[in-house]
């Protein structure tokens, strides 16, 4: 189908959705529950929960993309896009590691530690990042890691330090 017969289908409002898929607004309204549940948009791309949201999840982020760059304008809406946007809808999923650090920090906020658990239920991905994280600064300490050679860097490792990280669990000794 050309753009030019894409345009003029929008023209008139053309449905695009199909029998098999869940409507948009359906979709959405699961995105915002997930938010409250656990507070971002980072659905991962194999939630097997619920493995249709997910793929719909991901396909916003795509047709976001092409809509950008002109490529499509057939698949995502203005108002759809600012629909995601009043949320605060992540369309990258490139998290940095200042935005991590963040995360981290409210972590210690609302926890008074940073002992994220690997499988910290609202942002596992924020336990993975606190274990990489470890074991870049183990492999600097042993001489196997240059800290400026991509894994972490000084100035990093002093935020850590400053939040009070624990680069180390096996050293805690926890004192009930």
């Amino acid at each position: 189908i050309t753009e030019a017969r894409i345009r003029l289908l929008n023209n008139i409002d053309f449905d695009w959705s199909t029998n098999a898929r869940v409507p948009w607004q359906d979709q959405y309204e699961k995105l915002v529950s997930y938010i409250e549940k656990f507070g971002n948009t980072r659905i991962p791309q194999k939630f097997p929960q619920d493995p249709v949201f997910a793929s719909w999840v991901h396909r916003q982020r795509s047709n976001y993309r092409k809509f950008q760059s002109g490529e499509s304008p057939c698949c995502i809406t203005e108002d759809q896009i600012q629909l995601l946007n009043d949320i605060k809808f992540v369309w990258s999923t490139t998290v940095t590691w200042d935005s991590r650090y963040e995360e981290l920090k409210n972590y210690d906020e609302e926890f008074g530690n940073t002992l994220v658990p690997r499988n910290f239920a609202r942002n596992p991905a924020l336990g993975a990042w606190v274990i990489q994280q470890r074991n870049y600064y183990k492999k600097i300490i042993h001489g196997k890691m240059k800290n400026s050679t991509g894994g972490i860097s000084e100035e990093q490792i002093q935020l850590l330090n400053d939040l009070g990280f624990a680069w180390s669990i096996k050293a805690l000794v926890v004192t009930l």
